[in-house]
């Protein structure tokens, strides 16, 4: 089916990157999926040029869990195998692309490993012509392989998407939570709503089966995102003086920054809101942070809903699908590494008596 040319196209995390045992076996298990051989059909179009900011994103991203969350919905649900790993390269391509697009757009000149990111490496021009021509070749592929409609869908989730991006920045701090997980879910349905619902075209299950699955991903996301924006008040030795509180530093309402607001009284939100989108936070600026983190129990309130979100998404995607052991296990897999990854987090924001409890 592939074109020889471009089959052995890196496309395959790299796995001097990976340090934790869950990753790895993910990875690995990716590896093995023929998914990189899916990704290489779809990217054979590009030059070598523009190929090359997506493969070094490729290598640097080595977290799998959205194309393999595909390939296991798709065999609950009863898809072939060659939909579901269609389906999955085009996730991991866009997720890919996402990540080149986010650091352009947040001028992040590093990734999560302190490495240049595609875009500070390639040069900005070339990355984002890079991205692109991935999205066009990823939406025509959905064409050819899975009909105008689903080409039409993706296209939809993708405008939403890159929509979501701005209206996060519109978000304030007295905005509903449901406007904040709306957003999420903007921001997600590329891979959490699109690729579960094409699937339902090669399947004869209920629809309430479709949606459901949706739902458990979209929750998954939530939780995960939330986790993201929890980082960001880490200030570990790993990461630099810059790297912590950008959200604040930005002016960006997150969730982690909204339970602040609305914990602390009127005279504290005054002053937290003269450094809401100063960019150059001096050390009693952050004294003052890291103090409103410990009176606001930050950490132990945002584990309370990442465990809510991935509880209620094990739940719906159980009740809904009722899986098979192995896809059980997998997720438990998934979900215990992402809940010991919220922990460690808000370890690091000094609630380490609380977490205790928590275990």
């Amino acid at each position: 089916m592939f074109d020889t040319e471009h089959r052995n196209a890196s496309y395959l995390p790299d796995m001097a990157k990976v340090t934790h045992p869950t990753i790895e076996e993910f990875a690995t298990e990716y590896a093995d999926s023929d998914t990189p051989e899916y990704v290489a059909d779809i990217l054979k179009v590009l030059p070598n040029k523009l190929r090359q900011p997506i493969q070094y994103t490729f290598a640097k991203h080595v977290t799998k869990e959205r194309p393999l969350e595909v390939l296991y919905a798709g065999k609950e649900l009863g898809a072939s195998t060659e939909k579901a790993l269609g389906l999955a390269a085009c996730i991991d391509v866009l997720w890919n692309v996402g990540i080149i697009i986010d650091d352009v757009y947040d001028k992040d000149e590093t990734n999560a490993r302190l490495e240049p990111s595609a875009w500070s490496k390639f040069g900005k021009a070339t990355a984002l012509t890079a991205s692109t021509a991935a999205v066009a070749a990823t939406v025509t592929y959905a064409a050819k392989n899975y009909g105008p409609k689903q080409a039409f869908n993706l296209s939809r989730d993708l405008q939403q998407g890159v929509a979501s991006l701005t209206q996060s920045r519109k978000l304030s701090l007295e905005s509903p939570l449901d406007d904040y997980f709306n957003n999420y879910d903007m921001r997600s349905a590329f891979y959490t709503k699109f690729p579960i619902g094409a699937l339902q075209k090669y399947t004869e299950v209920d629809p309430v089966q479709i949606s459901g699955v949706q739902l458990s991903l979209a929750r998954m996301n939530r939780a995960g995102q939330m986790i993201n924006d929890l980082q960001d008040f880490d200030e570990s030795i790993d990461r630099s003086r810059t790297d912590s509180f950008s959200d604040i530093r930005n002016g960006v309402s997150s969730i982690p920054i909204r339970h602040i607001w609305h914990s602390v009284d009127q005279k504290t939100q005054e002053r937290f809101a003269t450094l809401h989108g100063k960019e150059d936070l001096t050390d009693s600026d952050i004294h003052f942070i890291r103090g409103l983190t410990d009176q606001t129990e930050l950490g132990p309130a945002m584990l309370s809903k990442i465990h809510s979100e991935y509880g209620a998404a094990r739940d719906h995607y159980i009740d809904i699908l009722s899986p098979s052991k192995k896809t059980v296990e997998w997720l438990d897999k998934w979900l215990e590494y992402k809940q010991d990854q919220a922990n460690n987090v808000a370890l690091s924001l000094g609630n380490s008596a609380l977490l205790a409890s928590n275990k």
